[in-house]
């Protein structure tokens, strides 16, 4: 489990293969690690990724 305050960065990553494939993976950055969740189903991926998203720029406006 990652708090959502410690995330600097999220990105979705995919190679010729995986695009082959249709699935993606998600990279999160904290200020120490990184953490991937893989092969996820595109859509799956793209989700996931803007609900990060959207979480990480809600908690910047409740400081």
């Amino acid at each position: 489990m990652i708090p959502i305050e410690r995330i600097q960065h999220v990105e979705i990553k995919d190679g010729p293969i995986s695009r082959k494939y249709h699935v993606q993976s998600v990279k999160v950055t904290t200020a120490g690690t990184n953490h991937e969740i893989p092969l996820l189903l595109e859509d799956d991926a793209q989700r996931l990724h803007d609900q990060i998203v959207q979480l990480i720029k809600e908690g910047q406006y409740d400081l």
